[in-house]
């Protein structure tokens, strides 16, 4: 496995400062040299052509572009958590190896880049794959694919005092896809995860009556009876 590089947050923040606009928009390709800029650029260039403008169609681009990053990097590289947990890793990967796919769906846009942790753009992709996993990429596909980039963030943005809870969060995300429809309500999973919140200090979701999957989906049944 090739080596994932690493950057500290005030030298990405120095590089960042150092990218050129014009050069990102005409990105010479050719010159990647890595194996991991080449891989990520050629699963770019596959999903973009699948969906076209990626601005105008940007939550499909990113739940797809989301699936090819996760799976690469964890197939091919064998990333684990530890890695993903790992910001230094992430700059450098947006940084040095493909700056051209993150300015493709953000700009140079400080805050994707580096300023805002749990915003950095290819970190959110991983992480919200990974707490959406259904076992395979088709069934986490059918799950994510009607949500929106607000799901995204309610959902990546929330891990809790003790970090995400993945058996807890890949249920709420497959019931959020089963209740979306029948429970009229735009902030749907915003609510829900509040109500995780409050009942996580008093509840153990895998000490409930059902396990953890009729906890998750007794957060949703709530909503549909009040």
């Amino acid at each position: 496995m090739a080596t994932l590089k690493s950057m500290t947050k005030i030298n990405a923040k120095k590089y960042f400062d150092t990218l050129n606009e014009q050069k990102l928009e005409n990105y010479n390709v050719k010159n990647l040299k890595s194996e991991i800029a080449k891989d990520l650029t050629e699963k770019f260039k596959v999903v973009k052509e699948k969906i076209g403008d990626v601005n105008k169609n940007n939550y499909q681009f990113d739940l797809l572009f989301g699936l090819e990053l996760y799976e690469l990097l964890n197939e091919k590289y064998h990333f684990k958590v530890r890695d993903a947990s790992n910001l230094q890793i992430w700059y450098a990967l947006q940084l040095l190896e493909v700056p051209h796919i993150v300015y493709a769906r953000w700009g140079l846009n400080e805050e994707r880049f580096v300023k805002i942790s749990r915003r950095i753009y290819l970190w959110t992709l991983w992480w919200y794959i990974h707490i959406s996993w259904q076992g395979d990429r088709n069934s986490t596909y059918e799950v994510l694919k009607n949500n929106n980039t607000d799901t995204l963030l309610q959902i990546v943005e929330r891990p809790g005092k003790s970090g995400y809870r993945i058996e807890v969060y890949r249920k709420v995300m497959y019931y959020h896809h089963k209740y979306t429809e029948e429970i009229a309500s735009r902030d749907l999973l915003r609510k829900v995860m509040k109500l995780h919140t409050i009942k996580c200090k008093s509840i153990e979701p895998a000490l409930y009556h059902g396990g953890i999957d009729q906890y998750a989906e007794d957060l949703f049944t709530y909503f549909n009876e009040t």
